[in-house]
């Protein structure tokens, strides 16, 4: 966190935001670092893999926060733009890219993610595997279509290792937007397979009586009116405890 937080504000300084902007910033950036490795932390993610998916998660909250005061005209456009060009971690990502192109070495790491990609659509339909490919650049897309075609894939990379690329990629894809009990009661279902009834109940324990209703009636199988934003939270919060 001390690292990130000290390389953005090297930036806002450069980039010449205003000193009781920078506060509030430097908070939104420590705060993605704190979640983003706590989770990866959880999932017991190598750390070779922690410190790219951090770098890719403070990019991406640096710009819509920017974003967000150039929205609300606390910044004007060319001064967002400026402070953003001023990023050490574009720099790197953009250097990156440019040593990846055909007759460029491509890093083992982004080669074993696509050989796992490939192993998770190969059944999907041919226009939906297009749609797919059109999202990488030429070079990937040509190993990530040499992976498609090959029949015993499954067999030739290590189950270890796709396990942890199918993990990452989980993390970085966002939640669903549109929330559903029903979603949560599965995911519950998952849990209660896997832990111990005591235990489950044990974390709900002191809740509010609809809090634990609901985790009772997943055992119960039977369906109680809650609304989705809140089996969500209740959902989220076993997740986290049953993996401490």
């Amino acid at each position: 966190i001390g690292e990130w937080t000290f390389h953005k504000s090297i930036d806002l300084i450069k980039g010449g935001v205003d000193l009781n902007l920078r506060e509030d910033i430097l908070k939104k950036v420590a705060f993605t670092v704190f979640e983003i490795a706590k989770q990866a932390v959880l999932k017991r993610m190598p750390q070779e893999q922690i410190i790219p998916l951090v770098e890719h998660h403070v990019t991406t909250s640096f710009k819509e926060i920017i974003a967000d005061l150039e929205a609300k005209n606390i910044l004007d456009h060319s001064a967002g733009e400026h402070v953003l060009s001023q990023s050490n971690i574009d720099n790197m990502a953009r250097v990156q890219a440019e040593a990846e192109v055909p007759g460029g070495t491509m890093s083992d790491t982004k080669i074993l993610k696509l050989a796992s990609l490939a192993m998770l659509i190969k059944s999907f339909d041919k226009e939906k595997i297009e749609k797919i490919l059109s999202k990488f650049n030429q070079p990937e897309a040509e190993v990530l279509m040499q992976y498609l075609q090959m029949n015993d894939l499954e067999y030739k990379i290590d189950s270890s290792i796709t396990k942890r690329c199918f993990e990452e990629m989980r993390i970085l894809l966002p939640e669903p937007k549109i929330l559903s009990t029903n979603r949560f009661y599965s995911k519950m279902l998952k849990l209660i397979k896997t832990h111990k009834k005591e235990s489950i109940l044990g974390i709900v324990k002191n809740e509010r009586p609809l809090i634990r209703d609901f985790v009772l009636s997943v055992f119960e199988k039977r369906e109680i009116a809650i609304p989705a934003r809140v089996a969500s939270v209740i959902c989220g919060h076993i997740e986290e405890s049953v993996q401490r």
